[in-house]
């Protein structure tokens, strides 16, 4: 009885060493992708509010709480410490929570993505040539998206006198000193760079919710492994005293 209860217990720990593995390394994926987003979203900040740069802010947190978590579900298992192990069952299972949130949120929060950008992107555009820092930055929006306006570069005309910043047209080599940039110009960018940035942010968004939900569905397992692992320790426990 004793070596069948030793046999299924070193099944069941194997496996949980297996997934406290598979943990660190989805762990570092979170922290990867949370970081990658967060620089992404810093590029475009001043169209963005805060609430975008916390989800990702947060997947970075989780992925370095769940190393720490780690140690206590590799520690029970070696030890076969029915404390360590339930601690460990019981941190996955508010991770699993605080993964599922995030990952509706960030579902959320990308339907909104467009009237966000709207509202922002409107509010700045008022400011051009009248702020140093936002006429910087929609130039290099403008550069790097191939994209000139919010909906259409005709946006420019009644907060510009009906001319065009020349970040909506694409510099063309040779032509320094003689370059203009108008409709008539070949070069002139025509996307919206409404619909350009909203694609960008919303892409990168539900990456964060997808990688949320699919790291959180993975640590169910975890849960039930240990909490396996945990029940038939206290059982032999029970069985010797």
């Amino acid at each position: 009885m004793v070596k069948m209860w030793r046999k299924s217990s070193t099944v069941y720990k194997y496996f949980l060493f297996l997934f406290n593995l598979l943990f660190i390394i989805s762990s570092l994926i979170l922290m990867s992708v949370g970081l990658i987003i967060r620089g992404q979203y810093k590029k475009y900040q001043d169209f963005l509010d805060e609430h975008f740069f916390s989800l990702p802010f947060m997947l970075i947190c989780i992925g370095v709480i769940m190393i720490v978590i780690t140690f206590f579900g590799c520690c029970g298992a070696l030890q076969e410490n029915y404390c360590m192990i339930s601690m460990f069952a019981i941190l996955l299972g508010i991770l699993f929570v605080s993964e599922m949130t995030l990952g509706f949120t960030a579902y959320t929060l990308s339907e909104k993505t467009h009237n966000i950008l709207r509202i922002n992107l409107n509010d700045t555009m008022q400011l051009y040539n009248k702020s140093y820092e936002i006429t910087k930055v929609w130039d290099g929006l403008q550069t790097n998206l191939h994209c000139c306006g919010m909906d259409t570069y005709r946006d420019w005309y009644p907060i510009l006198n009906s001319s065009l910043p020349m970040s909506c047209c694409e510099t063309q080599p040779g032509a320094v000193g003689h370059e203009i940039c108008n409709e008539t110009v070949f070069t002139l960018y025509r996307s919206s760079c409404l619909t350009t940035l909203s694609s960008i942010i919303k892409e990168n968004a539900t990456t964060l919710g997808i990688t949320g939900i699919a790291i959180a569905m993975a640590q169910i397992l975890g849960v039930c492994f240990s909490c396996a692992l945990a029940k038939r320790i206290r059982n032999n426990y029970e069985n010797f005293e």
